[in-house]
């Protein structure tokens, strides 16, 4: 909860670290990494994706 008041509700969440995922970083975009190391590889195998809706602050 504590990122949601710091950063705002994320516009896209991607369950796991695939290439996909590390291909739609833009300039700008701001990652954050629930586990791991922030230069892990990314997975080559996709992972399914999470689009919720994010609870009012």
């Amino acid at each position: 909860m504590s990122a949601l008041r710091v950063f705002g509700p994320p516009d896209f969440i991607h369950r796991g670290w695939d290439i996909r995922a590390q291909r739609e970083i833009a300039s700008g975009d701001l990652v954050v990494f629930a586990k791991g190391e922030a230069d892990q590889r990314p997975r080559e195998r996709s992972y399914d994706d999470l689009r919720e809706p994010v609870p009012d602050r």
